[in-house]
């Protein structure tokens, strides 16, 4: 019996060591498995970051390419289609200003614009656009203000400097009716065309200088070769 005894004993001293042994092994598993669940965890946190600073440049590249190479969408003086901005709503609300102005509801299109330029003080498209609601109502000192307000902020843009040479046109001031085209025609060719055909520059339209700003640039130049061949 007392054999017997010790040989029970011995077995279930064996089975007790197998079972810490057992008992180790899983806690190392599990330790190794969670060193490996946080490396993971960290590997897709960096890739996520990479992904998302890649992908923000590119739409910023994207954008940039976009703005630079979008048409001004400048056809006829007044009514411009070239807001610069990335701010949608923005756009969106200018754009509603547009529809106004292109519908002859001056009232709504010059609360709107309002709008527009207390968002954005700088916004030359809607100054603009807003002298020239101004100068249709025959407000010529606002309409003024507004023009050269958009040539401050915009000094490369034609369509104030072209409005303004209207302004002076309709109040009969020569002078500054013409500097101010030639200064439009400076920035853009199409200016030519528009004055040919706006009738509110008639009163400027019999003098000389105004043929020579809105003259063909490619006839100057032909006539100016064939003086100097002669």
């Amino acid at each position: 019996m007392s054999y017997i005894h010790e040989a029970l004993k011995k077995a279930q001293r064996e089975r007790e060591s197998q079972s810490f042994s057992y008992r180790g092994m899983l806690a190392t598993v599990s330790k190794r498995a969670g060193i490996m669940d946080t490396s993971i965890w960290r590997g897709s946190l960096i890739l996520a970051l990479i992904f998302i600073s890649l992908a923000g440049a590119f739409l910023v590249l994207h954008y940039s390419a976009r703005e630079k190479q979008a048409p001004t969408g400048r056809r006829m003086p007044g009514v411009k289609a070239r807001p610069s901005v990335f701010d949608l709503s923005l756009r969106k609300l200018y754009e509603k200003a547009r529809s106004f102005q292109r519908q002859g509801r001056l009232k709504e299109a010059k609360r709107v614009y309002r709008q527009v330029i207390k968002r954005d003080p700088r916004f030359a498209d809607a100054i603009n656009n807003l002298g020239v609601i101004y100068l249709r109502e025959g407000d010529f000192t606002s309409a003024r203000k507004s023009f050269e307000k958009a040539a401050r902020v915009s000094p490369g843009y034609a369509d104030p400097y072209y409005n303004l040479a209207c302004l002076f046109a309709l109040s009969h001031d020569t002078e500054h009716s013409l500097s101010n085209l030639e200064k439009a025609v400076s920035l853009e060719e199409a200016v030519r065309e528009w004055a040919r055909r706006d009738p509110d520059l008639e009163s400027i339209k019999g003098s000389r200088r105004f043929e020579t700003i809105v003259g063909d640039r490619r006839t100057k130049t032909t006539r100016a070769k064939m003086r100097r061949a002669f």
